[in-house]
């Protein structure tokens, strides 16, 4: 069964640039466009692996993701954090310990995939 990942950035080319690196490997893509649904989507889907941008409306990639390692049921979910923004380094300090990897936009394809791969601890599976 192909694992789930839950793309969040307010900006579709975003969006479709990661789906776009990882058309190539047996994931299921969901994909949110702010912290809100990203939450939501977070708490209905149960994703194997989240990757958030900070800057969204509605409500940002911090708040979303303490909101997510609160809730018992998706505090476990790990999350890739993707930036374009220089963050305060406190800021910074505060993402980095409830994220699995910090990547800056932007990013190269194999910084996206070897991210991915260190979270989910494996090989990227190919479609076949």
């Amino acid at each position: 069964m192909s694992k789930k990942i839950l793309i969040c950035d307010d900006e579709l080319y975003i969006r479709l640039l990661i789906t776009k690196n990882l058309e190539k490997y047996d994931f299921q893509i969901l994909e949110a466009q702010d912290g809100r649904e990203a939450v939501e989507s977070a708490k209905e889907t149960l994703p194997d692996l989240i990757i958030m941008d900070y800057a969204m409306p509605k409500q940002d990639g911090q708040e979303a993701i303490k909101e997510i390692k609160a809730d018992e049921k998706t505090r476990n979910i790990p999350i890739i954090f993707l930036t374009g923004l220089n963050l305060r380094p406190d800021i910074k300090d505060a993402l980095n310990k409830e994220v699995a990897v910090y990547l800056v936009k932007p990013f190269k394809k194999m910084e996206l995939i070897e991210a991915i791969e260190k979270v989910l601890s494996a090989d990227l599976p190919e479609k076949r």
